[in-house]
């Protein structure tokens, strides 16, 4: 029987000659070939394709069949305690669909999709993953409409590729008696789907020269599904590896263009009050000139940590960077941090810890770092004259620290973008605080260096936290 899960497994009546890997919560796609001799062979096996998905809540199936094929699978269903008037089991008359998504004798892509998504949309959208078995091509087919019929296969491969779901298709095996005349045909359906499903099509009674064929034809038909399969998978990491390319060509494009820019308005702006002050020095009054002169220190030190920050991200991107790990006392550096925040800020910070906390392996230089970089972060995206509040836990093998401000909040969009090269909110009052942008960069890069982790946690109105994690030191 089809196995519950993400494979498709093989059973005594059905055998599913190749493993498609039928991931739906991954986003595979599985496109199954069912050929079945008789009414039974069929119900049976459709029941066994759509039985894992209904006996799952998360699950839904879809039948897109003939009425009397629906009346058999409803009796087994039934039969086998399971509700096929459940709203996650939906039944579709083939020929309906078919008038549907026809045209002129052709299948219309836009009513296609129109008329299948339509079916699947609810169920896709509430997360579920869906079953679907469809006799629309093998009805085609039978109506001597070759063409439409191979159309609507590659119409549910386009669909597939954006709605993911797993497809079996309905082919009567008396489609295909004649060894010479139909091989081609079976081939070219056998090529369409990633598997084959089958009852007992190539039995006894059937005539010799389809016994041949199916034998025949068989292992030629796995040989292609597999190799589809391969081609499918290394397309998709083709693709998957083109678009990191993109990525990083314009993160790169993105990366040297701010840079730039941000270190062209101050130099701009050393630029022309040091033109001011050569020109029409005389002519200034001492406190005009103290003012000039704060402003060019103002920027040159807005440079120089420009500098030092693009500088620690291209020794952390390097595999020249190394750690001086050793025991550390945690508290201690938080607490020196936490003074000089008081001292250079004038804010107020809080700092409370657990009692008889560890040591850490960590690199003590670079821990002040992360400190100064989410302490300083947490003073300026706060009111003057509300702490900072900084709390110190141990959990199992680590010590988490949580700094938390009462400022504005960080809407839930911008959280994620947050530790990017770069990245600052989208706000009025983040436009008036100088900084490069790249100090949560840095932070998650030394954290996660030094064996950690990092988050935020951030409500609107109300604040944010920041938490990160060291790894205790194992001594003796």
């Amino acid at each position: 029987m089809l196995t519950d899960g993400s494979g498709l497994g093989a059973s005594d009546r059905m055998s599913t000659r190749v493993e498609p890997g039928a991931n739906v919560s991954a986003g595979q796609y599985a496109h199954l070939a069912g050929f079945f001799a008789t009414r039974t062979d069929l119900v049976a096996n459709v029941v066994d394709f759509v039985t894992p998905s209904l006996r799952d809540v998360d699950n839904a199936a879809v039948v897109v069949a003939t009425p009397d094929h629906q009346a058999g699978i409803v009796a087994a269903l039934t039969a086998a305690g399971i509700d096929p008037e459940s709203d996650r089991c939906v039944f579709l008359d083939v020929d309906a669909v078919l008038a549907s998504i026809l045209h002129d004798g052709a299948a219309d892509r836009d009513r296609f999709r129109a008329t299948v998504d339509g079916a699947l949309d609810e169920h896709l959208q509430a997360g579920r993953h869906v079953r679907v078995y469809a006799e629309l091509a093998g009805r085609l087919w039978e109506r001597g409409e070759v063409t439409p019929a191979m159309h609507v296969e590659e119409l549910a491969d386009e669909l597939a590729q954006d709605r993911p779901f797993v497809l079996m298709c309905a082919y009567p095996t008396a489609l295909f008696g004649d060894q010479d005349a139909d091989a081609a045909a079976l081939q070219k359906v056998c090529d369409a789907h990633t598997g084959l499903v089958h009852g007992d099509p190539f039995r006894s009674e059937v005539p010799p020269g389809r016994a041949h064929l199916g034998q025949v034809l068989q292992q030629e038909a796995v040989a292609r599904a597999v190799d589809h399969q391969a081609v499918r998978r290394e397309r998709a990491a083709l693709r998957r590896e083109l678009r990191d390319a993109a990525n990083r060509a314009r993160a790169r494009q993105d990366f040297t263009a701010t840079i730039v820019h941000d270190i062209r308005t101050p130099t701009t702006v050393i630029s022309g009050l040091t033109e001011v002050l050569q020109e029409r020095r005389a002519e200034l009054d001492p406190a005009r000139l103290a003012d000039f002169l704060a402003t060019i220190m103002r920027n040159t030190e807005r440079i120089e940590r420009l500098l030092d920050d693009i500088l620690t991200v291209a020794q952390l991107e390097s595999d020249r960077f190394r750690y001086d790990l050793a025991p550390v006392d945690l508290p201690a550096l938080v607490g020196e941090v936490a003074t000089e925040i008081r001292q250079t800020r004038g804010r107020t910070v809080e700092v409370s810890a657990d009692p008889d906390l560890p040591p850490v392996l960590a690199d003590a230089d670079r821990q002040v770092q992360v400190l100064h970089n989410l302490l300083s972060n947490a003073a300026k995206f706060s009111p003057a004259g509300t702490p900072i509040s900084v709390g110190i836990e141990r959990r199992r093998d680590r010590l988490l620290v949580h700094i938390s401000d009462q400022g504005r909040g960080i809407a839930a969009p911008e959280l994620n973008r947050l530790f990017e090269p770069f990245a600052r909110l989208e706000s009025h009052e983040s436009d008036k605080v100088s900084g490069t942008g790249l100090g949560l960069y840095v932070t998650k890069m030394l954290v996660e260096g030094q064996g950690g982790t990092i988050d935020i946690a951030s409500t609107a109105g109300q604040g944010t936290t920041v938490s990160y994690s060291v790894p205790v030191a194992h001594t003796g």
